[in-house]
């Protein structure tokens, strides 16, 4: 069961085994096409692994793919308890949102923010990182 497997890794993050987590994405992925689990990896990638570069070459892939303005991802927002439905587009490039603004290109960050909104308008992650960069005080 696919949705057993994703709460088997989502397990194994909260545990501490990452490879394992990985290894059950990697293979969902590959099973299904199922764009989350990409996302998955790729956010383990950039926060868990710090695989920067690697990270910024698959986004532009993934942003790149005709497919990746209606293949959803499923993005949780925890505080919320609510799991959110975002174009892969969107999801990738919010991504990439939070790497410019790691690297102090706020003003690219915004700009990314902007497009990653026109895409999905209700995206809370990505009004926040908006907030956040327009308002440093709340940071």
């Amino acid at each position: 069961n696919d949705y057993l497997m994703e709460m088997k890794g989502k397990l194994l993050i909260e545990g501490g085994n990452d490879t394992a987590a990985y290894r059950i994405f990697n293979n969902l992925w590959n099973k299904t096409g199922d764009f989350t689990y990409l996302w998955n990896m790729t956010y383990m990638d950039l926060n868990i692994y710090g695989k920067v570069k690697a990270t910024e070459s698959l986004i532009a892939e993934v942003v790149k793919k005709p497919e990746s303005v209606f293949k959803m991802v499923r993005v949780e927002q925890m505080e919320e308890h609510l799991i959110e439905s975002i174009p892969a587009k969107a999801a990738f490039l919010y991504m990439r949102a939070i790497i410019e603004a790691q690297k102090g290109g706020s003003a690219k960050a915004i700009k990314t923010l902007e497009e990653v909104l026109k895409l999905s308008p209700t995206f809370l992650s990505a009004q926040r990182a908006m907030f956040q960069l327009k308002n440093p005080q709340y940071r």
